[in-house]
This record gives C-alpha cells, sequence and structure tokens, in this order.
C-alpha cells in the first residue's frame, strides 16, 4: 500500500468520503506527516481552499443518480476527528512510538480525545494562576528544600511539548525498558513525563526555557559556577543534573541517611508541650521515613511501628501502646498507627479540658471556705493589674504578699498567713514585724502589705473583735462631725519608737 492508500484509508476512517479525501490530497497532504503540519486554526480552513479548488465536471448523462461518495464536502464531525490525527500524531512521535497511519485505532482515537479534553481543563484551570518560584538558592546546605520547592514550581508550568517541564530533567534519559512494559502510570502526564523524547523541536524549546528559570535562581549564589559552563548552549537539564549532582554527592547522602536513622534513635514524645506536640512527633517520624525512602532505604513498617512506639514515653499512652503491640493490624501498618495514636491523644485532650471546664463550674457553686473570695475574679469585686487572677499555688510561707496574690489567695490559704503573723497586738492591727522576706523589705512592700491587710478585713466582711460599731456614749455628732475627724488624726498619728 503506497502513502496515498494509507492517507486516503485514513480519511475514510475518520468520515470524508473518497471524493473528499481526494481532494484533500490533491491539496499536497499525501502523508500523514504533512497532515500533522496543519494546526487547528488551518484544519478550519482547509475546506474553504480545498472547495475552491475542486472543478466540478458536468455528468455526461443528467438522468444518472449522482455519486454521493464523490461529492467533495466537510461534515464537522471529520473535521474534528482530523484535528484529533494531529494531536495524536504529535504525541506519539514525541514519545517515539510508531505514526503511521495504520495504528491510528479505535482506541488510540479515544484516548487521544481524552487527553485532548484533559489539556483545555488544565489549561481553564491555570489560566489565572501564577505559580510560586523557590526563592534563590543562597546556600548549598539548602538544596534539599530548594529542590522540593523547584520540583513544584516546574511541576505547574507546561511547554512546547504541553505537559509539566520537570520531564526535561528527569533522572533517565530514555525510559528503562522495565517501566516501559510495566506501563503502571497514575495519569496521562506521569507517563509523559516519563517518556517524552529528549529530542526534537519541542525538547529544544523547553530545555532552553528551563535553564533559564533556573539561572533566575542560581546565578547569584554559590551554585552558579557548577552550571556556568552550559549558559553559552543554555542547556538546563545539563545544569540541573550537574548542580543536583554537587549538591547530593555521597556526603550529602551519608548524612541525609544519618539525620533520618538519627531520628527514630533520639527523637522522644513525653507529652503534650507548648512547641512540641504529638503532630510534631509524627511529622518527624514521617519526614525521615520519607528521606530513607528516597535513598533506597525504605524501613519495614513494622519496624518502623516498633520504632515509633518506643519514641513514646508518655506514661499516659502506655495502654495505647499495649493495645497497638497486641494488634497485628497496627503492628504491620505505620499509617494506621499514627493515626491511632493520635486520636488517643486529641480524646485524652478533649476529656481533660472537659474535666478541668467541671471542675470550675462545681468550685463556682462551692459555698466551703477553698472557694475563691469575693475580692478576685471576674466575676465581680477588684482585680489585679493583670486582669482576671490565678489561684494562689505557691507554699504559703511568713513572708510578704503583693495585692494580687493576697486576691488569688483561698480562704483557709489567707488564714495560714494570718497564723503565722501571730496575734493582733491590743490596737487591732497585725504584728508587722513578724513578716519576713527573702530580699529586704522596702516602702513599697509596706505599703503593700498594709494594703493587703487592710483588703484582708474587707473581703471577710467581719468588723474587728472588740470594737464596736459605736463607742458607749458617743453620738452621731461624734462620728461624723468635728470629734470625729480629731480622733481619726489621733487614731493614725505617726509613733516615735522609743
Amino acid at each position: 500500500m503506497t502513502n496515498t492508500d494509507e492517507i486516503e484509508a485514513l480519511l475514510k476512517k475518520i468520515g470524508f468520503n473518497t471524493g473528499t479525501s481526494i481532494a484533500i490530497i490533491a491539496q499536497g497532504y499525501s502523508t500523514i506527516d504533512k497532515l500533522a503540519e496543519l494546526d487547528d486554526s488551518l484544519i478550519d480552513k482547509l475546506a474553504t481552499h480545498t472547495l475552491k479548488a475542486v472543478v466540478v465536471v458536468p455528468q455526461k448523462d443528467p438522468d444518472k443518480a449522482l455519486d454521493r461518495d464523490l461529492v467533495v464536502s466537510f461534515p464537522f464531525a471529520a473535521i474534528q476527528a482530523l484535528k484529533v490525527v494531529r494531536h495524536w500524531y504529535y504525541h506519539r512521535h514525541r514519545l517515539g512510538e510508531p505514526a503511521d497511519a495504520a495504528s491510528f485505532t479505535t482506541t488510540e482515537r479515544n484516548q487521544t480525545r481524552e487527553r485532548m479534553l484533559e489539556e483545555a481543563e488544565i489549561a481553564k484551570a491555570t489560566k489565572d494562576s501564577t505559580p510560586v518560584k523557590p526563592p534563590v538558592l543562597k546556600d548549598l546546605a539548602k538544596w534539599r528544600s530548594f529542590w522540593d520547592q523547584w520540583v513544584t514550581y516546574t511541576g505547574q508550568l507546561r511547554g512546547a511539548a504541553l505537559i509539566p517541564l520537570t520531564y526535561v530533567f528527569r533522572e533517565h534519559e530514555i525510559e528503562p525498558y522495565d517501566d516501559l512494559m510495566a506501563d503502571v502510570y497514575e495519569d496521562n502526564d506521569e507517563r509523559f513525563v516519563a517518556r517524552t523524547r529528549l529530542t526534537g523541536v519541542h525538547y529544544a524549546a523547553d530545555n532552553k526555557r528551563v535553564f533559564n528559570e533556573f539561572k533566575a535562581l542560581i546565578a547569584d549564589g554559590p551554585g552558579w559556577p557548577f552550571i556556568k559552563q552550559f549558559n553559552r548552549k543554555t542547556d538546563g537539564r545539563s545544569a540541573i543534573l550537574a548542580l543536583k549532582l554537587q549538591a547530593e554527592g555521597n556526603s550529602y547522602t551519608m548524612a541525609r541517611r544519618d539525620a533520618a536513622l538519627a531520628v527514630f534513635r533520639k527523637t522522644r514524645y513525653t507529652g503534650p508541650r507548648r512547641n512540641f506536640t504529638i503532630d510534631d512527633y509524627i511529622q518527624k517520624y514521617q519526614s525521615a521515613y520519607n528521606d530513607l525512602t528516597e535513598l533506597g532505604e525504605e524501613p519495614s513498617q513494622p519496624q518502623l511501628v516498633t520504632d515509633f512506639l518506643a519514641g513514646i514515653a508518655d506514661p499516659s499512652l502506655q495502654v495505647c501502646k499495649t493495645l497497638i503491640i497486641s494488634d497485628p493490624r497496627y503492628r504491620e501498618d505505620w499509617p494506621l498507627t499514627q493515626q491511632f495514636v493520635k486520636t488517643m491523644v486529641q480524646t485524652m485532650n478533649q476529656h481533660d479540658a472537659l474535666t478541668r471546664d467541671t471542675g470550675r463550674a462545681v468550685g463556682a457553686l462551692n459555698t466551703d471556705r477553698n472557694k475563691k473570695p469575693k475580692g478576685g475574679g471576674a466575676a465581680g469585686g477588684k482585680k489585679g493589674q493583670d486582669g482576671d487572677s490565678k489561684p494562689f499555688s505557691g507554699k504559703v510561707t511568713l513572708r510578704s504578699y503583693s495585692p494580687a496574690e493576697w486576691r488569688s489567695m483561698t480562704m483557709d490559704q489567707r488564714q495560714q498567713v494570718r497564723d503565722l503573723r501571730g496575734p493582733s497586738t491590743d490596737k487591732g492591727k497585725r504584728n508587722m514585724s513578724a513578716v519576713t522576706t527573702d530580699n529586704k523589705d522596702t516602702g513599697a512592700d509596706a505599703a503593700e502589705e498594709v494594703q493587703a491587710a487592710g483588703e484582708e478585713e474587707e473581703e471577710d466582711d467581719v468588723e474587728p473583735e472588740g470594737e464596736p460599731a459605736m463607742k458607749p456614749g458617743a453620738s452621731a455628732g461624734n462620728q461624723f462631725g468635728k470629734e470625729a475627724y480629731r480622733q481619726k488624726k489621733t487614731k493614725f498619728a505617726k509613733t516615735t519608737k522609743k
């Protein structure tokens, strides 16, 4: 079969009749390579140009039925199918697979059509998005983080091959035979990234673009000397792999492996802390596992579970560890184990929070001597300078207490302070000379003590013993007039110590 016969058979397969197929071939498209040179816009114009070039020869016998198969026409479905043929041809060509007319089967046609729709959806979804570039690489010690961000960034960029630009700097130049035969890929992008040829017009354009993107992030850092030699040819693939080899040499690989193993040996979880939660502990193990897997030393699931449990030193999780060890489902499944532990910790935290809230609610209704004095708290009374004070948790000793500390004490704690200070003098005041502190008392300390003592009497809501509300024989004028002022002034007059 000649090339002309093959292309005619292909055109008939996608919906053109004999007359139209011959007319298209007459336009110079006698091979599939020629047809593939037409982009989608030119295919739309093909019908107009072909129809203009067709010479209609009158029939010799007007009464003879018209042969419809010879009438030149361009059905819309056939034109769209021709675009599918072109798309299929270029993908096959980039993959290095046969792209002759005989290879365009119904299955290939359907798969190509699905890929075209997929590419249209990808283009639509990424139309208004701008991928975030990695920061400039200023330190080769931060290569791993930079590399992960670089792969993510280029994975969102599509070039002449209509696939992610990561194919340019993949590890293999030609897909290994075993992978080719297995053909196990999650999606079309992954398959094309692994198989697309690193030659041709598409690769030349994408390779140059990748170099310019990479250079902008490396030129001002320590990595530039290692890729400068590829600057003249703008060889992105060679530049990237050269710097990657430099940054991920044997010493780097060994250091990365040792760091991952150290996580399993040294990381401990002793309970929830502000800067280290169970999520942080799990994340460290997962990162170490990922590093070893990338280095080709993936630990077994049982070993990973064993190391993970060995690092948990929180006594409250002992029952949880026992359940895991006794259940083969968890011993053989690291993801299941870490999710179970995380759920247990979250449940315990919620229970503790509920218990604390319940305790506070009961305490608010309690009427014994351990209740919060009415002078402090958010419900009323006086507040400290820092707002609602927390319960006093220190040891009650014979020392001076600030107003905030005094308000935070329970009635029993205040009574302990009174007992330590000794009995009050005959004037109704405490023996302040009995109070000692770790440091020398200052005037401010004395003032605070007097204020605290005053608050003590105020918040106890009792009158001083031995002092009636009104002295015998006193009148209202003695209490509120000049006599009261004179008595008050005399009472608080400064005395001179003999």
